[in-house]
């Protein structure tokens, strides 16, 4: 059952609660955020919006520069594709956005704390290709196989079921779209995030483990011929 309502600046918001499912993701989820089961979906993405409202006014000072060496690294993957609508999932406060705006005919932002929205929309400064829309990133309220290129940076240790998640990306795409999702190496070993590609079927092409880079970084496409 699924909940939505209109607020001021153009925002959406959608909201909904799923069973908990039963993988080694979610449980290495669970011990790393220290929640029971019972109610522990809704709960668990309260708090994720709570701590990055808490966050959005120094969340550049204290973690751009780390983002950004982390999307350059992204970026230097995909600079030989062309994207012409780009959907950046758990996009913050809008720091990827500001650097693909240019090169793409439109981009849009999803998150679930209007804390960091709200910096993103200023740093996008009514740029008429980019849009924002306040949302939980397993219901995405745009149509289906929309985008050429989903985003999904610093995402999965904040939701608690990242397979559905990614399944709803996919979802996003169209049938030759690319999808690029990185894992905290503190919480996701190489072989997890293969898994957990494979079971949101979608084919890994390449996977970055760089040795001093704090992420991994998985390219994958949702077309099954590459």
């Amino acid at each position: 059952m699924k909940a939505t309502a209109s607020l001021k600046g153009g925002l959406t918001t959608t909201s909904t609660g799923f069973l908990p499912p039963d993988n080694s993701i979610t449980a290495k989820y669970l011990r790393a955020t220290k929640f029971k089961i019972g109610g522990w979906q809704l709960e668990a993405k309260r708090q994720v919006k709570v701590k990055y409202d808490t966050t959005a006014p120094s969340y550049d000072e204290l973690y751009g520069e780390e983002q950004r060496r982390k999307y350059e690294a992204i970026l230097k993957e995909l600079e030989k594709a062309k994207y012409k609508k780009v959907i950046d999932a758990g996009c913050g406060t809008g720091l990827l956005m500001e650097q693909l705006h240019d090169n793409c005919e439109h981009i849009v932002g999803i998150d679930i704390s209007i804390g960091m929205l709200k910096i993103a929309k200023a740093r996008l400064n009514r740029k008429v290709n980019a849009s924002l829309i306040l949302a939980d990133v397993e219901n995405i309220p745009v149509k289906k196989g929309r985008f050429d290129l989903a985003l999904a940076i610093t995402l999965i240790q904040n939701t608690p079921n990242p397979e559905k998640a990614l399944r709803e990306l996919k979802e996003k795409l169209n049938q030759n779209g690319t999808l690029v999702f990185t894992g905290m190496k503190k919480l996701f070993t190489a072989n997890e995030l293969r898994r957990l590609a494979q079971s949101s079927q979608i084919k890994l092409v390449k996977l970055i483990d760089e040795k001093d880079a704090a992420d991994i970084i998985c390219i994958c496409t949702i077309n099954n011929d590459v």
